[in-house]
């Protein structure tokens, strides 16, 4: 994750290509939407976002 946060757009590329060849990896995917984030490109990090909502993952676990 600190890639996604360091260096987002590296990692937007290849979160993207690791998804396009299994886009079960909900991690992966959470992972891009923090890349996303940092990118400031929040519509797609919302998007990914709402697709591990809509499959039933959380990206990340929130203590309560």
């Amino acid at each position: 994750m600190a890639a996604a946060r360091a260096q987002p757009e590296v990692a937007i590329r290849e979160l993207t290509a690791a998804l396009a060849e299994e886009p079960e990896l909900f991690i992966a995917r959470g992972n891009r939407a923090v890349a996303y984030t940092a990118a400031r490109r929040y519509g797609l990090a919302i998007d990914d976002l709402r697709l591990l909502e809509a499959t039933g993952h959380e990206p990340y676990e929130v203590e309560k």
